[in-house]
């Protein structure tokens, strides 16, 4: 082959080209090698990904390629699979569950898959997406005897490959939840789980979670050793069906959830009064939990007139559970969102705040603020031991007959224009101090973002001063500064930031709002 010159100095070109790309490949490969995190033994970086979201894990798989190749073979970082599975993309649910339990090999799974709810627009529409569910089903029942957590929301379970797969051995799994996405689907009455759930072959069975759907009618071997149920489907009075008696269906349960969930989409609204009374009733009276929760949610602005009369239903079915040690009561009420995605809201707004009680370091009752005196008549406050409480509750806490505190917080709520803590002392104390001892007082404000500025805030010392007794043992400011005060120099002040306001989705299907360390507020 005859080449020309221009040839010849092209070629001699592109080969200096590849030798300065080879060059700095070499050059970016030694200098990459120097950093520490490239010397990170294989076993620490698996386990620091596996502290990641699933979308992140996935991003650092294309850092480089010597950790795609750690983390592609490290099947512990694949074994929790969470998916959301789009109507619109059904033909890659099945490839994308395959891939994922192919790289997880042996390892445990712990499985969560959400089924987004969606209305076909023509029948060929629900034929094919019932087959990419079912190919879904198919895929965990030989995955079964490896599943050590399971938690799907579903439209409907009957008539499918699911029914298998709830009837396949489960021997690692130790919780189990079910959230029927549409209880009012063509499918008909609610779901029961089947007397032959897991072949009666889930010995590590501990937690289980319904919502709208309900426990077998009969004993189940499978539920036989459960410990914690959680259950957000509101009971009908009358109905036997869906009143199954936990003290038989659950002989074992020592820890109790029930959620009174009302939907304006959904016509049973009976919520949470008749299923705690229900519930009640049939639990044997010398039996008692370790751990009661109780939480009320209506998304609708008209609420119903149930939904007040849940904290005199909740301490009447309290009042018969004395020795219980843990006790959560949340009550909620909302408008209803103008934006669903399932029973999830992704706007609202709030329309009641409330606030939070800690007693006896383990109980949270969260109530509207006009219930806080019946709150602290209703329960037993000898052995209360922390409070958080918005700070303008603060007159009314003064008339309270609390025994000493631990811990009493008073924060300011986010977007509350004071910038100061002027609120009037009850004029029943003529010294103006708290009728109570408390060991830690803590002052916080709470904010949307953690950037917010500090408070420089020169009331807080005449706040101390005409609110409760002097000398304090410790003093903890959230979002203020406090400069060197002569009057409070024998108090331990810290000072941190200020508390940040989060949302959080709880796993069935229900949201608070919550500063993080303990003051909920819904």
């Amino acid at each position: 082959m005859v080449l020309s010159t221009s040839e010849g100095v092209g070629l001699s070109s592109l080969a200096v080209s590849d030798g300065s790309r080879t060059g700095r490949m070499t050059i970016t490969t030694s200098r990459n090698g120097s950093f520490s995190v490239n010397r990170l033994p294989s076993e620490l970086l698996q386990l620091i990904v596996c502290c990641l979201s699933p979308r992140d894990r996935l991003r650092t798989v294309s850092v480089c390629r010597a950790w795609r190749t750690t983390l592609l073979n490290s099947p512990l970082i694949w074994s929790h699979v969470r998916l959301l599975l789009r109507a619109q993309h059904d033909q890659l649910w099945a490839p994308s569950l395959a891939t994922l339990l192919r790289r997880s090999k042996a390892a445990p799974l712990d499985v969560e898959l959400c089924f987004q709810q969606f209305a076909p627009q023509r029948p060929d529409h629900l034929t094919e997406w019932t087959e990419a569910f079912n190919a879904i089903g198919t895929l965990l029942m030989l995955s079964m005897f490896r599943m050590r957590s399971l938690e799907v929301a579903v439209s409907f379970v009957r008539g499918t490959t699911w029914e298998t797969m709830l009837a396949m051995p489960a021997p690692l799994l130790e919780r189990f939840t079910l959230v029927c996405i549409d209880p009012v689907a063509s499918s008909g009455s609610a779901t029961h789980l089947p007397r032959d759930l897991f072949s009666a072959a889930a010995p590590r069975l501990r937690e289980l979670s319904l919502a709208w759907a309900h426990l077998p009618h009969q004993p189940c071997p499978a539920l036989q050793r459960v410990t914690h149920f959680t259950e957000q489907t509101p009971v009908v009075a009358g109905d036997p069906e869906a009143n199954a008696n936990l003290a038989t269906v659950l002989p074992a349960l020592s820890h109790l959830t029930l959620t009174g969930h009302y939907n304006p989409r959904v016509t049973v609204n009976s919520g949470l009064p008749v299923t705690v009374r229900m519930r009640a009733t049939a639990w044997p009276q010398n039996r008692h939990f370790e751990d009661i929760a109780c939480a009320s949610i209506c998304l609708d602005a008209n609420a119903p007139d149930w939904i007040t009369e849940t904290p005199g239903i909740i301490a009447e079915f309290m009042s018969t559970k004395s020795n219980t040690k843990s006790i959560d009561v949340k009550y909620c009420s909302m408008p209803a969102p103008s934006v669903w995605e399932g029973f999830a809201p992704k706007s609202y707004q709030l329309r009641h705040r409330t606030l939070a009680v800690s007693i006896d370091d383990n109980i949270v009752v969260t109530l509207p603020w006009h219930d806080f005196e019946t709150a602290i008549a209703q329960f037993n406050v000898r052995d209360l031991r922390d409070i958080s409480v918005p700070i303008s509750l603060w007159p009314v806490l003064q008339q309270s007959n609390l025994p000493p505190l631990q811990n009493l917080t008073l924060f300011l709520p986010p977007g509350d224009s004071r910038d100061h803590l002027h609120y009037p002392v009850n004029s029943a104390f003529t010294d103006g101090c708290l009728p109570v001892v408390v060991s830690t007082m803590h002052l916080a404000r709470v904010e949307r973002s953690l950037g917010s500025p500090f408070l420089r805030s020169a009331e807080v010392v005449e706040f101390m001063r005409t609110t409760c007794a002097l000398p304090l043992p410790k003093l903890v400011l959230h979002g203020f500064e406090l400069r060197d005060e002569p009057e409070i120099r024998d108090v331990e002040v810290l000072s941190m930031p200020p508390r940040q306001w989060r949302h959080e989705v709880q796993p069935l299907s229900w949201s608070i709002l919550s500063d993080g360390h303990g003051a909920l507020c819904v």
